[in-house]
């Protein structure tokens, strides 16, 4: 069983972003873009599209895990993560982007229980609790 701020998601994918698309006036089209392509039609092979996980957030760190090996995927720090976002057009589709070395990538998943208003504005208070960027942190709802 999930507990605490724990969602099954599918990951759709992820794509690399240049700095100016993120920029205040440009990030929530930029997102909004990579969710409607990742969670449209994959033409290109991902390597990470289509993976059941378990999207977890605790200690400020975001952590994907493997719920067939308990293992950890991947770990993000939460301070990391520029923009967290949900598909305007399914609530169901969301995005975070966040700095992998020396670029911005946006991970796009999928999961039927964000699409919930409650675990949506849970999620989105523990990130921006968790931000230590809070100025340029920005939130889709």
């Amino acid at each position: 069983p999930l507990t605490g701020r724990q969602v099954r998601v599918k990951a759709l994918g992820s794509i690399q972003l240049s700095e100016e698309s993120l920029t205040n006036e440009n990030s929530s089209r930029a997102v909004n873009r990579c969710i409607v392509q990742l969670s449209g039609t994959h033409e290109t092979p991902l390597s990470d599209a289509g993976q059941d996980l378990i999207l977890a957030l605790n200690e400020g760190t975001l952590k994907l895990i493997d719920p067939r090996t308990n293992s950890v995927v991947q770990a993000q720090p939460i301070h990391t993560i520029r923009v967290w976002g949900v598909g305007r057009d399914d609530g169901r589709d969301f995005a975070y982007v966040a700095r992998d070395k020396a670029t911005d990538v946006i991970h796009v998943m999928y999961s039927d229980a964000i699409a919930s208003p409650g675990h949506r504005k849970s999620f989105a208070r523990y990130m921006q609790e968790n931000s230590d960027r809070k100025e340029s942190y920005a939130i889709l709802l």
